[in-house]
This record gives structure tokens, sequence and C-alpha cells, in this order.
């Protein structure tokens, strides 16, 4: 007798199951065709990215300070470098950027790039130099034009003379005679260039 009512639980059970299951099917809305896989998904926004590397001479530089700052917007991105010496901003935006790389010690670097569809990734490798032969650098070039100006101040000072000499041909006497013409002469002789001026 348990199992005749077992039988008809279990019969009633799956009479139940199957008409919910067919009420389901019936009531659910069409699918709709199916459509190829670049029609369905929309085109992908591009991601842009600077990649890069820093070194000082031939030993990459681990623990540098990148940042890219967008001109535009002000928005900054920043990383570092790992062991190697390379980095990687992504996640960026379209635009203009300053990219900036700073390390104690170092010369800080700039260089300016631009990301868009056509160029969506950049690279930047920074060559970092010691501040101190930055600076030495920096007034070895003052000291370079300065005497560059000292040069061109006596090329001028010696163009006047020449002028003065050539325009007075009495200028050993009023005669114009043998001391005049030596006169002349010395002072023609003058460097123009300012080279042994000093």
């Amino acid at each position: 007798m348990k199992s005749i009512v077992r039988g008809a639980f279990l019969l009633q059970f799956f009479a139940i199951f199957f008409a919910a299951n067919l009420r389901a099917q019936e009531t659910a809305p069409p699918s709709p065709p199916a459509t190829s896989q670049s029609e369905a998904a929309p085109a992908a926004a591009p991601t842009y990215e600077i990649n890069g590397s820093v070194r000082s001479g031939k030993t990459s530089l681990p623990g540098v300070t990148v940042t890219a700052a967008n001109t535009l917007t002000g928005k900054k991105y920043a990383a570092a470098t790992n062991s190697e010496g390379r980095f990687g901003l992504s996640g960026m935006t379209r635009g203009r950027y300053v990219v900036r790389v700073e390390f104690m010690g170092f010369a800080a670097f700039t260089q300016e790039v631009v990301l868009n569809p056509e160029n969506p990734s950049a690279k930047v490798d920074a060559e970092l130099i010691l501040a101190s032969r930055q600076q030495e650098q920096s007034n070895n070039t003052n000291a370079a034009m300065a005497a560059a100006g000292r040069g061109f101040q006596n090329l001028a000072m010696d163009s006047a003379l020449s002028a003065l000499s050539g325009g007075n041909s009495g200028f050993g006497g009023a005669g114009g005679g043998a001391g005049a013409g030596q006169a002349n002469g010395d002072l023609s002789s003058l460097p123009l260039n300012g080279a042994g001026a000093e």
C-alpha cells in the first residue's frame, strides 16, 4: 500500500512539474534572431597608454617616479619604475600629456606626448643625468656664452679702431709721411676676431 501511495505521489509531482514547464514555454517571448558578433557588441573605446624606461647611462633606475599630466584637464597619472627601470601608465584618456620623470639626486626629465585614436600609445625613454653634472654643464655653457660675448665686444672695438685709423691718414702726423704709414700698418695688423686680445 505504501508503494502505491508513493507511486501516485510521484506521478502527481511529475504531472505538475511538466504542466508548469509547458506553460512557461508557451508564455515566454520568442528569442530574437541570432546576429553576428560584430553587430551585437558595440565597438570598444580605444585605450590609451604611455610606456617606457628610465636609465642613467647604461644603468636601469628602479623606483623612479613618472607622472603624466593632461595639459587640458590637469588630470595626473603616476607610476614608479620596476626593478628593470620600466614603467607603464594605462587607462588614460585622449589628449596631450607632459611626462615628468623625477628621481632624487638627478635632474628632472620632461617630454610631451599626444595620445589620439591614430596614436593610442606612446613610448618615453628617459636618460637621467646627475643634478651636479647638469649644473656643471650649465655653468660651462654660460662661461662659453660669456667668452663669445667678450669676443664680439673685442671685434667691435677692433673694428672701431680700424675705422678710426683708416679715416685719419695723418694719424702719425699732419703730413702723412712715413710715420703715418707705419701707424696705419700697426693698427690694421690687430686681429679682428678678438683672438689675440686675451
